[in-house]
C-alpha cells in the first residue's frame, strides 16, 4: 500500500475520491483496489480448482482422439499436388447401386457408371486395357495383350495341381485329393450309384450284418448272395479255406471223405455212415450196426438186470448199464461177428421172460455163446406157452449154453428147454422147474441137437417126459448127475421118429415113478451098456420095432 499511496500523487489511498461503478461500489481507491483484489483471488481460486478451467479449449487427449498426429503420411499428403479431376472423386454420392468408376473426359471429372451400360468385350486384344494394382504401389492400366496366356496362369506344378496346354489344362495330382475332402459319407456305406444310369454318386448303405455288396438284378446293394446264380460264384473254394477243391458233387463228396480223420477202433454201436437215401434224394447217417457187424477183437460180456433197461448198450453191471430182458442181449449179439471169442449174457437175479437162441455170426462152438445165471436159486427164466420152451434154440446155426438158472413153463404143455430144426443148445447146472402135465423138461426135434454132459440136472416138477427126442433129433446126457427127488414122469425117456436118447454114465438120484423109456418109428435110447435100469423109473420100458433100445 505504501507503494500505491506513492504512484497516486503522494496522497493516501482512502483520501483518493473513486467513482462507483457497477461492478465496484467502492468511493475511495483503496476499496476498490481491495474489493477488485478479493474478487480476482477468489476467481483464480476457482480457475485453478476446475477439472477443465479452458472448456473452449481441447485437452491433450481430446486433441490425440481428434486428429490424427503429424507423421509421414500426413507430410506425404500434404506434399501431394491435387487437380480438379482428382478432387471430383471426393464430392461423388452414394448412387444407391452396383457402379463402375470411369474417368468422363467430357466433364473432365470421374464418374460413376452403371453396369448395365458397360460393353462386355467377349474378344480382348491388343489396344484393350485392365486395370491392374502394381507391384509399384498404386493403380494401372495394363494391356490385354501383354497379360498371361490362359487367364493368367502359368505353366508347370502348383502342389496339388499341375498347369499346362497354355493354362488351358488344369490336372489334379495323384492322391492330392484325401478322404476327408471329398464328402461325409452315411454310416456303414460305400459311395457309388446304385441304378443301372449314369447320374450322380450316392451312399449305398448296408442294413444289416452279413451283408455283402453284389448286383442283383438292375441295381446294386447290400444283401445276400444267390449261391443258385451260376455268377454268384466262380471257381472252387480250397479245403484250407472250408471247401472242397473240386468242381463236381461226386469229386467233393471224394474229397471230403479225404479230409475226414481215420478211425481206427470205429464204435459199431455208436458210429454212423454217411449215405445217400434215394427215396428221400437226400443224404442221411445211419449207424454202422444196422449195416456192418461189429467184429469182436476180445470175449464180450452183456448184462442184464432187472433195474436194466434195453435201451443201455448192455456193457456194464449197474442198472444205466445192463439190458433188462435176456432176449434184447440175444438179439444184440446176434448183430456181432464173434471172431471165434466168446460172448457171455450175465443175467443177475430175478426172473425174466424166455430167450429164443438166435443165429449168430462167427460163433466157432455152442459154448461161444453162454446165457449165465446168478445161481439155479437166484436166476430164473420163465415162459407159459402151449409147445414152447423157455430156452428155445431153433434153426440152423442157433447154438448157445444155458447154466446157472432155473426154468419155469407154467403151461399144461410147455417145454423148458428145446433145440429143434437143426437148432443146438447145451444145457449146464440148471434147475428144471415147473412144467404141466403134459409138459417136457428136455426136447429135441426136427434135426436139433440139445446135450447135457457132465452137468447136473435138478427136476422140482413132474412131467409127462424128462428126456424126449423126435424126428431125427438128438439129445444126450452122459457124464451127469440128475436129482430127481420124489418125482412123477409118464415116461421118463421117449424116443421116436428117428429121434436118439443118448443116456450113459448117469447118476439118477430120488426116486421116480414112470416108465422107463419107450422107443418107436425108429427112435431109440442108447444107454452104452447101462442096461434096461439105467434110466430112471419103476417100470420097464419098451422098444417097438423098429424103434430100439441099447
Amino acid at each position: 500500500m505504501t507503494t500505491l499511496k506513492t504512484t497516486l500523487n503522494e496522497r493516501p489511498a482512502t483520501d483518493t475520491p473513486f467513482a462507483p461503478t457497477a461492478d465496484i461500489a467502492q468511493s475511495n481507491v483503496q476499496d476498490a483496489i481491495e474489493a477488485v483484489a478479493s474478487t480476482a483471488a477468489a476467481d483464480l481460486a476457482a480457475h485453478v480448482a476446475a477439472a477443465d478451467p479452458h472448456p473452449t479449449y481441447l485437452t491433450q487427449a481430446e486433441g490425440d482422439a481428434a486428429y490424427q498426429p503429424l507423421d509421414a503420411d500426413l507430410t506425404a499428403v500434404a506434399a501431394l499436388t491435387t487437380t480438379a479431376a482428382g478432387r471430383s472423386t471426393l464430392t461423388i454420392t452414394d448412387p444407391n447401386a452396383d457402379r463402375v468408376l470411369a474417368w468422363d473426359d467430357s466433364a473432365g471429372t470421374v464418374a460413376p457408371i452403371a453396369l448395365a451400360d458397360l460393353t462386355t468385350e467377349a474378344a480382348p486384344a491388343t489396344g484393350d486395357f485392365l486395370l491392374i494394382y502394381g507391384a509399384e504401389g498404386d493403380l494401372r492400366k495394363a494391356d490385354w495383350s501383354t497379360l498371361p496366356a490362359g487367364g493368367g496362369v502359368s505353366d508347370g506344378d502348383k502342389g496339388d495341381i499341375t498347369v499346362s496346354g497354355s493354362g488351358a489344362t488344369w490336372t489334379v495330382d495323384n492322391n492330392a485329393i484325401t478322404d476327408a475332402k471329398i464328402r461325409d459319407s452315411a454310416a456303414l456305406s460305400v459311395i457309388g450309384r446304385s441304378a443301372n444310369s449314369t447320374g450322380d454318386p450316392a451312399d449305398i448303405a448296408a442294413a444289416s450284418d452279413g451283408q455283402v455288396l453284389r448286383r442283383s438284378g438292375t441295381s446294386l446293394g447290400f444283401g445276400a448272395v444267390d449261391l443258385a446264380s451260376a455268377n454268384a460264384i466262380t471257381g472252387t473254394l480250397p479245403v484250407g479255406n472250408g471247401g472242397t477243391g473240386q468242381t463236381t458233387a461226386a469229386e467233393a463228396v471224394g474229397e471230403l471223405i479225404q479230409a475226414c480223420t481215420e478211425d481206427t477202433a470205429p464204435d459199431n454201436a455208436a458210429d454212423f455212415f454217411g449215405v445217400y437215401d434215394a427215396s428221400a434224394d437226400t443224404g442221411s447217417k445211419v449207424k454202422m450196426s444196422t449195416v456192418i457187424r461189429e467184429k469182436l477183437t476180445a470175449n464180450r460180456t452183456y448184462y442184464v438186470r432187472t433195474d436194466g433197461s434195453d435201451s443201455n448198450d448192455g456193457l456194464a453191471d449197474t442198472s444205466g448199464g445192463a439190458f433188462l430182458t435176456v432176449q434184447n442181449a440175444l438179439d444184440v449179439a446176434a448183430t456181432i461177428d464173434f471172431n471165434g471169442y466168446v460172448v457171455t449174457i450175465s443175467v443177475g437175479s430175478g426172473t425174466f421172460a424166455r430167450a429164443v437162441i438166435p443165429i449168430t455170426v462167427g460163433q466157432a462152438n455152442s459154448d461161444d455163446l453162454v446165457i449165465s445165471g446168478a445161481g439155479a436159486g437166484s436166476t430164473t427164466l420163465s415162459h407159459s406157452a402151449a409147445f414152447q420152451a423157455v430156452v428155445d434154440s431153433s434153426g440152423n446155426g442157433a447154438r448157445a449154453k444155458v447154466e446157472d438158472v432155473t426154468l419155469t413153463n407154467s403151461n399144461t404143455s410147455g417145454y423148458n428147454a428145446r433145440a429143434t430144426t437143426g437148432g443146438y443148445l447145451r444145457v449146464g447146472t440148471v434147475t428144471l422147474g415147473t412144467v404141466g402135465s403134459s409138459g417136457i423138461h428136455l426136447i429135441s426135434t426136427t434135426g436139433g441137437n440139445l446135450t447135457a454132459s457132465s452137468t447136473t440136472l435138478t427136476v422140482t416138477s413132474n412131467a409127462a417126459n424128462l428126456l424126449y427126442a423126435s424126428d431125427n433129433a438128438y439129445l444126450g446126457v452122459n457124464g451127469s448127475t440128475i436129482a430127481h427127488g420124489t418125482r412123477t414122469y409118464t415116461t421118463t425117456a421117449l424116443a421116436t421118429t428117428g429121434g436118439v436118447i443118448r443116456h450113459d454114465s448117469v447118476t439118477n438120484t430120488g426116486t421116480v415113478t414112470a416108465t422107463r423109456y419107450s422107443c418107436t418109428t425108429s427112435g431109440g435110447v442108447n444107454t452104452f451098456g447101462g442096461g434096461s435100469s439105467a434110466v430112471a423109473g419103476n417100470s420097464a420100458g419098451s422098444a417097438t420095432s423098429p424103434g430100439w433100445y441099447a
